[in-house]
């Protein structure tokens, strides 16, 4: 049996796409290309909130903050997937294990400090088989893979985000199908009774190869959700997930209907999948090579979204290209009294997998050991304050990391950014100083974001502190060149699905996309009464931010 490559299928019915009285077959076709020969589907965001990978944007142990998260199994069948909790600067996995869930199970575990080790641990009480086994006392993070880099304590396991990537799918017990696994991690036995059955009854060897007698590809259906909760501050926080579809390949799928051991790594390289379906904007620009700069066409029209399917040399690009945004926005609401404070949290998901140690990588990314940063450069001004009142915005830099050039950018994988009105900006290099953020998430590394409030006047009118701030993450400049050049991502192929058109049409595309692969959210805290008189009553809320992907076709 052989398999057709989706984009070759794509190629065949381009040419069907002309034709008028052939268009509704698109769909048909592709679908029973994919079901005959088992072929993948590009990889996608999920639109349910369901599926192979899960991704939460961060986690938080500091102080007295906490980390709830429960991930669910959906489907009727067992599932067996792999838990990867990476820190914050690097993305270095600090925690990983095997988790098991029968039909419709929920797993649960929360991120705390741990007192003496100075770092954080996985404590669970759950009865779903794990491996390894979690202690009652917790699962202690390790900073064993770091400790080259010049920050090496163990605190630094105590913020990061997470990633949830299904191994299998396990078949339900039957008399067809005696496969033992799927006893081991069911709950419930059978009888009228409906008797709990022992606590996770897996049976793992020395190598948590498990008993993974029959168990089939992964097929989707996972879902959760992590929350951070500081429970004397008042604050519960519900991060966004960010859900994909389609995560592994049909060659992946082979390899992986079985059930790795700790020693194999999972991550979001894994998959295989080297396609990516997307909705973006498009823009007709290209880029000037000669002096690196971004050059219009005349004229230069905007389409509205559109699909684009996309194919790349790597799965790891197809990934980012899921989650690539050109710009973010969100809004914050602060006070200088305190009653009213705001957190965003940016993180880039395949941000490690792209970083190359005090050298140049693909993508523009440099680790930097000794200040334990790698920073992404951005061309000043590439953030946007604006008030409620909709007065003229005020463009600013901003620097997120330690980095002795100064120049704009973001450094870490997870970044903390605290919405200030102090003047935590200097003015000799235009960049920002850590703050401590004491109040909500007890970050290590926040650092503060400068506000424009009732248009700029100090003191800020009561009943104007809040408004909305934007990010451009579509340009950087080289460390070692005063030009700024464009972040692009550059598929293999692509192809345009138009259905602004009477008759829809299939076209090849060359296209780049601009911007970072990024994802988060923002916290903000209300309080009742403020000291010396008692707090009341603590509020907050957390909203995803809203991000928008341009793709510029080239020439």
């Amino acid at each position: 049996m052989w398999c057709y490559d989706f984009f070759d299928a794509l190629h065949f019915t381009q040419h069907l796409m002309n034709s008028r009285h052939l268009v509704h077959l698109f769909a048909v076709f592709l679908t029973a290309i994919s079901a005959a020969h088992s072929c993948a589907n590009p990889a996608q965001i999920s639109s349910n909130g369901t599926g192979q990978v899960l991704i939460f944007p961060y986690y938080a142990a500091n102080g007295r903050a906490v980390s709830l998260m429960s991930i669910a199994n959906t489907t009727a069948q067992g599932k067996a997937f792999r838990l990867n909790f990476r820190e914050a600067r690097r993305g270095v996995i600090v925690a990983h294990l095997n988790v098991y869930l029968g039909s419709r199970d929920v797993w649960t575990g929360a991120v705390f400090p741990d007192a003496p080790t100075g770092g954080a641990k996985l404590v669970s009480g759950d009865t779903s088989c794990t491996a390894p086994r979690i202690p009652a006392t917790g699962l202690l993070f390790s900073a064993s893979g770091y400790q080259t880099d010049g920050v090496r304590g163990t605190e630094r396991t105590r913020e990061g985000y997470v990633e949830i990537i299904e191994l299998a799918t396990i078949p339900l017990f039957s008399a067809a199908n005696a496969n033992p696994l799927s006893l081991d991690i069911t709950h419930l036995t059978s009888g009228l009774t409906k008797r709990r059955a022992p606590p996770c009854r897996l049976v793992v060897d020395a190598n948590y190869t498990a008993r993974a007698d029959s168990v089939n590809s992964p097929s989707g259906g996972l879902s959760g959700t992590l929350s951070v909760i500081v429970v004397d501050q008042g604050l519960v926080a519900a991060t966004p997930t960010t859900a994909i579809d389609n995560f592994w390949s049909n060659d992946s799928n082979a390899s992986a209907a079985r059930i790795p051991s700790l020693a194999e790594i999972v991550d979001l390289t894994s998959g295989g999948n080297r396609s990516a379906q997307i909705s973006t904007s498009l823009v007709n620009n290209f880029v000037d090579r000669a002096s690196y700069t971004t050059r219009s066409e005349t004229p230069t029209p905007q389409f509205s979204p559109t699909t684009l399917l996309l194919r790349f040399d790597r799965s790891i690009d197809a990934i980012s290209a899921l989650l690539f945004a050109s710009s973010s926005m969100t809004e914050y609401a602060q006070t200088s009294d305190g009653v009213a404070t705001s957190v965003a949290v940016v993180t880039q998901p395949t941000k490690p997998y792209e970083l190359a140690i005090n050298t140049p990588s693909a993508s523009g990314s440099i680790w930097n050991a000794a200040q334990s940063t790698a920073c992404d450069y951005m061309r000043d001004p590439y953030e946007t304050s604006t008030d409620r009142e909709a007065l003229e915005p005020i463009e600013f830099g901003v620097f997120i990391g330690i980095e002795p050039r100064q120049l704009h950018a973001l450094c870490f994988a997870a970044s903390p950014l605290i919405f200030s009105g102090t003047s935590s900006l200097s003015s000799a290099n235009n960049s920002f100083q850590a703050v401590t953020d004491t109040s909500m998430l007890n970050s290590l590394i926040g650092f503060g974001v400068p506000i424009v409030q009732d248009g700029g006047y100090a003191p800020v009118s009561v009943g104007r502190e809040g408004g909305w701030g934007s990010w451009l993450w579509a340009q950087d400049v080289s460390p070692d060149a005063t030009q700024p050049r464009l972040r692009a991502l550059t598929p293999r192929e692509a192809f345009r699905l138009d259905t602004s058109k009477a008759s829809p049409t299939l076209e090849s595309v060359r296209i780049q996309l601009i911007g970072l692969p990024v994802i988060g959210f923002t916290i903000s805290q209300f309080r009742v009464g403020l000291p010396p008189q008692p707090v009341t009553a603590n509020y907050s809320i957390a909203t995803p931010l809203s991000s928008r992907t341009t793709a510029i076709v080239r020439p």
